[in-house]
């Protein structure tokens, strides 16, 4: 199994959270543009909500344009709307609102507001699809957080650690995700993408993050993620790019934030890869700790969003 020193050949600083733990910081790396989604790629989803017959449910479940509301096998499920948390706010927690693009059209807002205290966890997602390990894939999407969006939670009222997934690519084992895009502990306008490996049921485990960059609330981002996670192999990697002006194939080597050639994904004791039920599954939306202040509001707004499995 890749142990901390096998991240890359560069050396890496070690740091230390608010929380006391410790993660490596992937270092700057020479930067490249990414490569264009090319015609034997196979589109795995592409929103559109702007269809002549795309509905967003009360539930957040979505229909048409494909999407079946009462599907009638698992696989049809996807893409589904993941609640946790009971929310103490009449906003709703899936909302098509104005993208405010150039191009005009709609986008996707998820909310969390303030959750009954009892909630161990708050969470408005979509699971967006299922893959499966040591493939290469492309997710590609449009993000804003809302102007009134307010800060992280520094710590949980009762001590625990507070943490905001913006993104995130889970194994579906009880864990912190192998991959996701977060927003920083007590700020509201601070993004890093993370890493995490090692060994599931006990083990240890490691961390690698990007560097962090500050964004500006109500303003729109690109980006562009690379990426393939292979447990317990040197196989593993991420490439992000981020823009405010290019999207999708139109990224340059400028805009790439972070290249990450590690280890990603957790194995069990027994060396295979755990996985629960599924391999990868990429969740969009807002997953954090609930106990949310009561003048809490989080928002994050999605355009753009599609997945392909490079061939």
């Amino acid at each position: 199994m890749p142990g901390a020193d096998s991240v890359t050949s560069e050396k890496l600083t070690e740091i230390t959270d608010v929380d006391g733990r410790k993660y490596l910081l992937v270092p700057s790396t020479s930067r490249e543009a990414s490569v264009p989604i090319k015609t034997t790629d196979v589109c795995l989803l592409k929103w559109d909500f702007d269809g002549p017959d795309f509905k967003l449910l009360r539930n957040g479940s979505l229909a048409g344009n494909g999407y079946k509301s009462a599907p009638s096998s698992w696989a049809q499920l996807l893409p589904y709307a993941k609640e946790e948390g009971e929310s103490l706010s009449s906003v709703a927690r899936y909302s098509v609102v104005p993208s405010g693009l150039p191009g005009g059209g709609n986008a996707l807002q998820y909310f969390l507001g303030p959750q009954k205290s009892t909630d161990h966890k708050a969470r408005t997602e979509h699971y967006l699809t299922v893959e499966n390990f040591d493939k290469p894939y492309v997710s590609d999407f449009s993000l804003k957080l809302h102007p009134g969006f307010t800060p992280i939670d520094l710590k949980r009222p009762d001590g625990g650690i507070a943490w905001c997934c913006l993104r995130q690519w889970h194994q579906g084992v009880s864990i912190s995700p192998p991959m996701a895009l977060s927003a920083k502990q007590g700020t509201r306008d601070v993004i890093s993408t993370v890493f995490r490996w090692g060994t599931d049921k006990g083990g240890k485990t490691y961390e690698a993050r990007s560097s962090e960059k500050k964004i500006q609330l109500g303003q729109w981002y690109h980006f562009r993620f690379e990426w393939r996670i292979a447990p317990g192999t040197d196989r593993s990697y991420c490439k992000v790019w981020m823009s405010t002006q290019r999207k999708g194939d139109q990224l340059t080597a400028e805009d790439m934030w972070c290249n990450y050639p590690g280890p990603i994904g957790y194995i069990s004791p027994d060396g295979k890869p755990s996985w629960d039920g599924h391999p990868i599954r990429e969740q969009e939306g807002l997953y954090q700790n609930s106990h949310l202040a009561p003048a809490a509001f989080h928002a994050v707004i999605y355009d753009n969003v599609s997945i392909h499995l490079r061939n």
